[in-house]
C-alpha cells in the first residue's frame, strides 16, 4: 500500500511539473497564413502626434501581463507605426515612452486576415 501511495504521489508531481513548464506557443513571426496588418497612431492630448514612442504588441493576455511583446516598433514623426503580416486574431497593444517604464495607454484589437486594422493610443499615464 505504501509503495502504491508513493508511486501515485510521484506520478502526480510529474504531471504538475510538466503542466507548469508548458510554454505558451507564440505564432511564427514569418508566417503569411492568416496574416493582417496593424497600424497604430499615438497622440498627445495637447500637442498632437507622439513621435519616437514605443508601441508593443502581445499575442495573449498572459504575454501582456508578463510584459513579453511579440514585437515592438517606434512611431515615426507623425506618431504612426505599422506592424505588417502579423497573424490574424486578438492583439494586446500598449505604448510607452523610451527609457520610461510608465504604461501610457493600452487596448485590445482584432486583426483580420488580409486587412489593415487601425487603432489610436493616447499619451496619458494609466
Amino acid at each position: 500500500m505504501l509503495k502504491k501511495t508513493i508511486f501515485l504521489m510521484i506520478v502526480f508531481v510529474a504531471f504538475l511539473l510538466v503542466g507548469c513548464n508548458k510554454s505558451e506557443e507564440l505564432p511564427d513571426k514569418n508566417t503569411t497564413d492568416f496574416s493582417g496588418n496593424l497600424d497604430v497612431s499615438v497622440t498627445r492630448p495637447i500637442s498632437g502626434p507622439g513621435p519616437n514612442m514605443l508601441v508593443h504588441i502581445y499575442i495573449s493576455e498572459n504575454q501582456f501581463i508578463k510584459r513579453i511583446p511579440y514585437t515592438s516598433g517606434k512611431t515615426d514623426n507623425n506618431g504612426l507605426v505599422s506592424f505588417k503580416k502579423i497573424p490574424a486574431g486578438s492583439w494586446y497593444v500598449d505604448c510607452t515612452v523610451p527609457l520610461d517604464t510608465t504604461l501610457y495607454d493600452s487596448t485590445i484589437v482584432g486583426v483580420i486576415k488580409d486587412q489593415t486594422t487601425f487603432v489610436s493610443l493616447n499619451l496619458e499615464p494609466k
